[in-house]
């Protein structure tokens, strides 16, 4: 072999470990963006969990201020029925 196909060679060989030394970085970045993702999903999971608790918790409130809307309408009606039968008889 003479110089010039050493030089090449030595040159190919620095290039490859230039590149292995990148590919080591890059699984580096991608463990850690994998850990990131399990705590993501697990935090994800834990509100979601949290979010059916609440909206369970809510849901008997909401329907009993439904009824309080329906009582409130019905007196409003009856107030202003009972009025109105006033104003006729006086």
């Amino acid at each position: 072999m003479n110089d010039f196909e050493q030089e090449l060679l030595l040159k190919i060989d620095t290039k490859i470990d230039e590149i292995k030394e990148k590919l080591n970085d890059h699984e580096v970045i991608l463990i850690k963006q994998q850990a990131n993702i399990e705590e993501h999903i697990r935090r994800t999971d834990v509100a979601e969990e949290r979010l059916e608790n609440f909206e369970k918790e809510v849901k008997p409130i909401l329907e009993g201020i439904s009824g309080l809307k329906t009582v409130a309408k019905i007196v409003s009606f009856v107030s202003v029925l009972v009025y109105s039968i006033s104003r006729l008889f006086r």
